[in-house]
């Protein structure tokens, strides 16, 4: 393998970093530095196998390298609102990674933006990471469509930074919402690709015990610039956003695909959550779809209403040693049927999820954006394609607790993988996969903000290959300044 020594970000990350830099040069910078939080560890992993253990690097927003013996040391400052007597409040965050494994090396910028409210409204600036879903944040395997599995993509969000009370529903209808514009950063084979994000999220009872939850996000990955010969460009000016944004038929200017179907590689998810109170016990049961062709339906009423997320998890307040329980089923097998057209009868399937016109698919860095469970590129290291296989079944069990100072997470999933849309029936046959991950830390009471940490991970079966591997770390947090 290469030597490998790169900044995730361009010009972008710079100048954003200096507006950063230059911020806490201005006057009241002490105010600024005594609110913000820094974060610094080392970690260090040895394993055996062709890659490190599944839970060690995927659902880690793409910071840990996927090789079994690595050291990653990591830097980070936060500075989230605090000031809630006034209508506005500023904030920011930094976090790079030094890496290193075998003899590749990298510098990595994982976040590195900056964000201001006003009442209720939010505008940021820069790579961050979003919670984008209604699963576990600890627990789950990560939703459908955003899983946190990727590196965050640059860019600008517009929004509700938090629920607001719908006028005249006495408290009981909230919503949130915001719209994203980023741009990926990896260039498989397009220059200036960017991404259209918009979403939308409804809770229903936040006073009463029972609540529901209810979501809708759009994605589009449109425009760019062939760096490859065979790859058409892409409109990227205004009239093409606005037809990414309506969900529109790109124009004379488009490829033949995009003027009879829309602009860019649409992904719409829908989600639905129930949460109950039930004393010392805390229930919660969601669903999460995604569609990437017409006809849109409610979830449930659609072509590829097999497919999907479900997930339910129990907490009790009370219970160390077993605080948390989750339960997750995923299925991509079904796809809308096996053809998308045929004898010039569409029929609407074949979805092939995560799958289209760029070379990467819904991946970024490498790591797939949505569900894990569809492999990463990664996994096919100086191979064109976006994924190994997108037909997936999976179940996954998640086990939090602890006691005291002690902290322990326990993940567990089986996987059957089916292939991918298009591959002929005699080449597909079901491979199985086990990923276990045992994570545990402790406090130290003697030195306040200090954490150690030991996990375990071990994976068996035929889709990823058999590995083991350890993983030790050292973590320090605290106020930057007082």
């Amino acid at each position: 393998m290469k030597q490998l020594f790169w900044v995730t970000f361009g010009s972008v990350g710079r100048n954003l970093l200096t507006v950063l830099l230059l911020s806490l040069l201005l006057p009241g910078k002490a105010q600024w530095l005594s609110q913000a939080n820094y974060d610094l560890s080392l970690s260090g992993t040895i394993g055996s196998g062709d890659y490190a253990p599944f839970w060690m690097h995927q659902g880690r927003r793409g910071t840990q390298l996927y090789l079994p013996d690595a050291m990653h040391l990591h830097g980070g400052v936060v500075r989230e609102y605090r000031d809630t007597t006034r209508a506005w409040d500023l904030g920011f965050g930094v976090n790079a990674w030094a890496r290193t494994a075998r003899d590749t090396a990298d510098i990595l910028i994982e976040e590195l933006y900056v964000k201001a409210r006003f009442q209720f409204l939010e505008l940021s600036v820069g790579s961050r990471a979003f919670r984008t879903g209604i699963e576990h944040e600890q627990l789950s395997n990560g939703g459908f469509l955003f899983s946190g599995n990727a590196l965050p993509l640059p860019g600008i969000t517009a929004g509700f930074d938090r629920f607001v009370t719908i006028p005249y529903s006495f408290g009981y209808l909230q919503v949130k919402g915001a719209m994203t514009h980023a741009w990926f950063t990896d260039q498989q084979g397009y220059k200036n690709e960017w991404l259209h994000h918009k979403y939308i999220h409804f809770l229903l009872g936040e006073p009463l015990p029972v609540r529901l939850h209810a979501r809708l996000d759009h994605i589009a990955q449109w425009g760019g610039q062939s760096m490859r010969p065979g790859l058409p460009d892409h409109p990227s000016g205004l009239s093409a956003f606005f037809s990414v944004f309506m969900a529109q038929s790109g124009g004379a200017d488009a490829i033949s695909t995009d003027q009879t179907n829309v602009l860019g590689n649409h992904i719409i998810s829908q989600s639905a959550k129930l949460e109950a109170d039930l004393g010392e016990w805390q229930a919660s049961a969601y669903w999460q779809m995604i569609l990437e062709d017409n006809p849109l339906r409610l979830m449930g009423f659609t072509m590829n209403a097999p497919d999907g997320l479900w997930g339910m998890t129990l907490h009790h307040n009370n219970f160390d040693w077993v605080q948390t329980i989750l339960y997750e089923y995923f299925n991509s097998t079904d796809q809308s049927g096996n053809y998308h057209d045929r004898d010039g009868i569409v029929y609407g399937g074949a979805d092939n999820y995560f799958v289209g016109v760029y070379p990467r698919g819904w991946s970024h860095q490498g790591n797939t954006i949505g569900t894990p469970f569809i492999p990463s590129p990664v996994y096919a290291p100086g191979m064109p394609v976006d994924s190994l296989a997108n037909r997936v079944r999976a179940h996954h069990i998640g086990v939090e607790g602890g006691h005291g100072a002690f902290r322990y997470r326990l993940l567990a999933s089986y996987v059957n993988n089916y292939g991918k849309v298009g591959m002929p029936v005699h080449q597909v046959v079901k491979k199985s996969q086990q990923y276990y991950l045992l994570d545990m830390s402790y406090s130290l009471s003697r030195w306040p903000g200090f954490v150690v940490g030991l996990a375990a991970g071990l994976d068996r079966g035929e889709v990823t290959g058999n590995t083991t591997g350890l993983q030790f770390s050292l973590r320090k947090t605290g106020l930057l300044s007082k």
